[in-house]
């Protein structure tokens, strides 16, 4: 597997209040994967295959690093440091 890392890492916290620090194109994939908020029945919420096919679709490691910071934006993560 090839590791996409970013030239600038995202900071974001968590439901939990956690902070997170996402390094790499993988990395954002997974903890989204993890995180992302279920709906009552126990679905992921809309958006997490979005999600995954426009990090898939991206066209540089830049532009998949947008594109987890809107996804954590979507879901109410708050991005400390990304734009």
């Amino acid at each position: 597997m090839h590791i996409h890392f970013w030239t600038r890492p995202v900071e974001l916290r968590t439901y939990l209040g956690d902070l997170r620090r996402i390094t790499s194109t993988e990395e954002a994939v997974k903890f989204l994967l993890m995180n992302w908020p279920l709906t009552a029945h126990g679905q992921p919420m809309r958006g997490q295959q979005r999600f995954v096919m426009a990090i898939r679709n991206a066209t540089s490691v830049d532009d998949a690093r947008s594109t987890f910071i809107e996804a954590c934006m979507s879901i109410g993560l708050q991005v400390i440091e990304g734009s």
